[in-house]
């Protein structure tokens, strides 16, 4: 709350706690889609939100590269793949509408997702309850949002 949700204005957060008072960092967060947004935009910012630099520059690098033996992961009921994993955020390219662009995300479970977008400046939240089917967000931005920008 003091080093990140409250410098970006989110005050509706529930992260579950184990009985020890530690959060479980593997997700169990809700938050409404306005807050994700927020994240996203302050990675898209190299850690800035509103003029104020919120986490370190090299937090946000680690955070979309992708580390050796971490690459070519296959992702369960989702459609993007082979990816790569980071610091929590997933990595991945996929066909923008001038040839592929490199993309970094945070995907909860059902469809909860933060993608971020540098070279397009783009941040897209999804939110959804699909916890049994493949997830399509990838063809869905591919095939309706990033043809409907423009570049």
């Amino acid at each position: 709350q003091q080093y990140l949700f409250g410098p970006l204005g989110i005050d509706s957060v529930y992260w579950h706690r184990f009985y020890n008072g530690a959060f479980a960092c593997d997700g169990s967060i809700i938050m409404l889609p306005r807050d994700m947004l927020k994240i996203g935009i302050t990675f898209l910012h190299d850690g800035v939100w509103n003029g104020r630099r919120i986490l370190s520059k090299e937090w946000i690098e680690k955070s979309k590269t992708i580390y050796r033996g971490n690459s070519d992961i296959q992702v369960p009921l989702d459609d993007a793949g082979r990816c790569g994993y980071a610091y929590t955020w997933w990595t991945n390219e996929i066909h923008g509408p001038k040839g592929k662009v490199k993309l970094f995300q945070a995907s909860g479970w059902g469809g909860q997702e933060i993608i971020v977008i540098p070279d397009l400046e783009m941040v897209v939240v999804f939110t959804g309850g699909n916890y049994v089917v493949k997830k399509h967000i990838y063809k869905m931005l591919e095939h309706y949002i990033l043809p409907s920008i423009e570049v």
